[in-house]
């Protein structure tokens, strides 16, 4: 799929939560579930870009793979951030508006 197909996902996902969020009384649990949610994106993100480990690993890393699995390591992570950013934008929103 698509980076855009990811970030699409994500708004949706993001809007939904928002939408539960701003129609039960429990705005904050709606919001930290939310959080969670794009943190563990981001941290999937970080992790598999390799912003994680130290220098010396990154670059034992890069020439232990293939260019094509460094490709699709950095696609992998940018899906995530991409499928994270929106959620996150919502559980922010939920503690703007309702707390």
């Amino acid at each position: 799929m698509k980076k855009r197909t990811y970030f699409f996902i994500g708004f949706v996902l993001g809007l939904v939560l928002f939408i539960i969020g701003a129609l039960i009384s429990n705005h904050k649990l709606v919001a930290n579930i939310a959080g969670i949610v794009a943190g563990i994106s981001f941290f999937i993100s970080a992790a598999s870009v390799g912003a994680l480990v130290s220098g010396d690993r990154v670059r034992a890393n890069f020439w232990a793979e293939t260019k094509e699995g460094r490709q699709e390591r950095i696609d992998m992570a940018l899906k995530t951030a991409f499928l994270g950013i929106p959620i996150l934008a919502a559980a922010i929103g939920l503690y703007i508006l309702f707390t």
